[in-house]
C-alpha cells in the first residue's frame, strides 16, 4: 500500500454494505485493504474495483472467527503507515432460540461481531491519534434496539457495538477521529435470506438499498452522529421504542416469534 495515498480497511468487504463502502471509498481515492473468508469473492471485487478507480487494491483471506486467522490479519494491519478509515462490516444473523443453539456457534458469532471489531479498533487507534485523523464505522444493526427471541446474540452484540463506538467517541474525539455505530434495518444485500426479502407491508417502504444506506452513513459521520440510524422508518420505530411499556414489547415480539416457527 502507497505511504502517501489515503487508506480504508474494510472487513465483510464483498457482502451488501462493505461492497458498497468499497466502491464509495475507491471512488473518492482510497487504496483500499479488503477482508473476506471467501477468497474468490475478494479477487472478484479487487479485480472490479482496480478496473474503475485508480486506486491500489490489497486483500486479505480471513475468517475473523479463527485467532490465526485473526492475528495474522491485524499482524498485515500494523504494518500499514497509514490508516485513514476503518469499516467493521463483518457480521451475519442468527434465528434460533439461544437453548438451540450450539455454543460454539454463539461463540463464534461474539468473536466475529465483537472480539475482531474490538482487535481491529485496537490496532488502528494509535496511528489515528498520532496523526489526529481518521474515521471508524461500525455496522451494527437497528436490532440493536430491539431484542428479540430467537436474535439473543445477534440483537446483543449489536448493542455491545453501539456502546463501544459511543464510549470511544468520547475518549477520542478530541484528537479529530470520527466514530460511528451504523444501524441499518432491512436492506437489500445477501445478508438477507431470500425469505426475509419478502417481507413486505402495503403502502409502507420497509427496504432500502445498500446506496443509499452508506451515503447516508457517510452524511452523518460528516455532522458527527455517532449512532447513525438510516431511513424514517427505521429513525421512527428506534425513537418511539421508549415509551412502548415493556411487557406489552415482550408479548409482541413473542407473537411474532411463534408465527416464524
Amino acid at each position: 500500500m502507497g505511504t502517501a495515498n489515503k487508506t480504508a480497511i474494510i472487513t465483510g468487504a464483498t457482502g451488501g454494505l462493505g461492497s458498497s463502502f468499497a466502491i464509495h471509498l475507491a471512488a473518492q481515492g482510497y487504496d483500499l485493504l479488503l477482508l473476506c473468508k471467501e477468497q474468490h469473492l475478494l479477487d472478484a471485487q479487487a479485480t472490479k474495483l482496480a478496473k474503475e478507480y485508480p486506486v491500489k487494491i490489497n486483500t486479505i483471506t480471513c475468517d475473523l472467527a479463527d485467532k490465526n486467522n485473526l492475528d495474522n490479519a491485524l499482524k498485515k494491519v500494523r504494518e500499514l503507515e497509514r490508516i485513514d478509515y476503518l469499516v467493521n462490516c463483518a457480521g451475519y444473523s442468527e434465528n434460533k432460540n439461544f437453548c438451540d443453539e450450539a455454543i460454539d456457534d454463539a461463540l463464534r458469532m461474539i468473536n466475529v461481531h465483537i472480539s475482531s471489531t474490538v482487535q481491529f479498533v485496537h490496532t488502528v487507534l494509535p496511528k489515528m491519534i498520532q496523526r489526529k485523523d481518521g474515521a471508524i464505522i461500525t455496522v451494527s444493526s437497528l436490532a440493536a434496539f430491539l431484542p428479540a427471541a430467537g436474535s439473543s446474540i445477534y440483537s446483543s452484540t449489536k448493542a455491545f457495538l453501539n456502546s463501544f463506538m459511543e464510549s470511544l467517541h468520547m475518549e477520542v474525539h478530541q484528537y479529530g477521529i470520527k466514530m460511528q455505530c451504523l444501524c441499518p434495518g432491512l436492506t437489500h444485500t445477501p445478508f438477507h435470506s431470500n425469505k426475509e426479502s419478502d417481507i413486505n407491508v402495503p403502502c409502507i417502504d420497509l427496504w432500502m438499498e445498500a446506496d443509499d444506506v452508506i451515503e447516508h452513513s457517510f452524511r452523518d459521520l460528516e455532522k458527527g452522529n455517532i449512532i447513525s440510524v438510516p431511513g424514517f422508518l427505521n429513525k421512527s420505530v428506534k425513537n418511539t421504542l421508549h415509551v412502548i411499556p415493556r411487557k406489552f414489547y415482550y408479548k409482541l415480539t413473542e407473537k411474532i416469534n411463534s408465527k416464524k416457527t
